[in-house]
């Protein structure tokens, strides 16, 4: 009797030394767990998100760019937007002429772009030479007179053609007005080489220049066209 109840002492005794064992390493799992993954949030330990590392989370990282660069393409972006702005805006003006007056003005709507281009420019870019906007300023002027020439010379009738000959005047004023403009085109490259611009902003310039002196050309092979055109009353001139 006396031995079963020692048996009995020393198994409780051993199953409460344990216990007391088991308890603290439980409790301490528990404390651990406190923390990591906080409800509603849907992440693992918020304060790793903010350190960007741990656990598989990526950071958010906000492209940095070198000095200037940032600047320069926002630039390029205002300018870029201007002529598409612009482009439409006289599509839109286009739709109101007739057919002939509309031919016209989509060829030579190309020169008054680049020069509404040219001033764009002075205006975004800092440190550009004022004589960009005086060039853009003067083109876009003398456009407004290449097409009242070019009017003039395509209204004039098949029968006043044949009998008159085109409008001379006109003719020799397009020439003129167009040679001008192809003068004013050479100083503007000139300045484009000179622009505190990046590449980028000087190669749009370029494009627009390359436009116009297409445009100019035209001009100049229209006013060509046109010379010979005497008609029966001036075979003689």
């Amino acid at each position: 009797m006396y031995g079963y109840v020692m048996k009995n002492a020393l198994l409780l005794f051993l199953a409460t030394l344990l216990l007391s064992l088991v308890t603290p390493t439980f409790s301490f799992a528990q404390g651990q767990g406190q923390g990591i993954h906080t409800p509603g949030t849907g992440i693992t330990n918020p304060a790793l998100k903010q350190q960007g590392t741990g656990q598989g989370l990526s950071a958010t990282v906000t492209p940095t760019y070198p000095s200037g660069t940032q600047t320069q393409q926002q630039e390029r972006d205002r300018l870029q937007l201007f002529l598409q702005e612009q482009d439409r805006t006289m599509q839109q003006d286009r739709t109101q002429l007739q057919n002939r007056d509309r031919l016209i003005y989509q060829d030579q709507d190309r020169t008054l772009v680049g020069a509404q281009f040219l001033q764009q420019v002075q205006k975004t870019v800092p440190n550009v030479s004022p004589a960009m906007t005086q060039l853009g300023q003067q083109l876009q002027q003398t456009t407004q007179t290449t097409i009242q020439l070019e009017q003039r010379i395509q209204s004039r009738n098949q029968f006043m053609k044949f009998f008159f000959g085109s409008d001379q005047q006109a003719v020799q004023q397009l020439e003129q007005v167009a040679n001008q403009n192809k003068s004013r085109l050479q100083q503007v490259t000139q300045l484009t080489q000179q622009c505190p611009c990046d590449a980028q902003v000087k190669n749009m310039i370029q494009q627009q220049v390359g436009v116009m002196n297409q445009e100019q050309e035209r001009l100049l092979q229209l006013a060509a066209q046109e010379k010979t055109q005497k008609g029966l009353f001036n075979l003689g001139q």
